[in-house]
């Protein structure tokens, strides 16, 4: 009897190593010497979803549109077994793992990750990131945060979030952030050592931890990705 139930925890991890690794990967556009190659993933911590139901939308608005000049490939859900869980984490064999924290390479999903990264001129990084400006000092609320940019000005960002505010008055609004805090093993801080010319966005929304409804941060998600692409 305990023989069979080693067994049946043994397949049931097995599932879910299976059912994790099966990553959702969607592609939009042609790839050519032109072209701008852009990567945004959603999905990192589970219990952010917002990131990843804004970018299914994405994905529906894109499947009726032609890109010409550029090529887009979209990861919505990179953490499933903790999205469906709601849990930050994800787990493997009894033990869990922060996916943010693991890079490069000392999870199997960021080794997936780390091989896709070279192929991409633009990185967007989407998360919810609400509370951590509260328990972390150095941390950040509802933010853009970027890497290498010089065509994309700081000006228009801040053109692009005060849009966004005034259509959504509130509080806590989104801003332009300055802090240079980067944790350790995180996508920005492996793309920042690894590939320091490389663009990145980092957008935090607001997160789990407040009163704001999933359908508002989903839409302010969608809006604030759609402004980046179109400029």
């Amino acid at each position: 009897m305990l023989l069979y139930t080693y067994l049946l925890i043994f397949i049931s991890l097995f599932i879910i190593y299976i059912f994790n690794k099966n990553i959702e990967i969607y592609n939009f556009g042609k790839r050519h010497k032109k072209s701008i190659n852009i990567l945004i993933i959603g999905g990192t911590h589970g219990d952010e979803p917002s990131s990843t139901l804004s970018l299914y939308k994405l994905i529906t608005y894109l499947k009726n549109k032609k890109i010409y000049n550029g090529f887009i490939t979209i990861i919505p859900k990179l953490n499933k077994f903790g999205y469906y869980v709601n849990d930050r984490y994800t787990y493997h064999f009894f033990k869990k793992y922060d996916i943010n924290r693991c890079y490069p390479n000392k999870f199997y999903i960021n080794k997936i990750v780390t091989k896709l990264i070279p192929k991409y001129d633009f990185i967007i990084d989407h998360h919810e990131g609400y509370h951590y400006h509260k328990t972390v000092k150095e941390s950040i609320g509802s933010s853009v945060s970027l890497e290498n940019y010089e065509k994309l000005t700081n000006k228009k960002i801040k053109k692009i979030l005060n849009k966004l505010n005034k259509s959504i008055p509130e509080k806590k609004e989104f801003v332009f952030n300055k802090k240079k805090y980067i944790p350790d093993h995180s996508l920005r801080d492996f793309i920042d050592k690894k590939y320091p010319k490389k663009k990145y966005i980092l957008l935090e929304t607001t997160g789990k931890f407040n009163k704001e409804p999933i359908r508002k941060r989903t839409f302010k998600s969608l809006y604030i990705i759609l402004s980046l692409l179109r400029n």
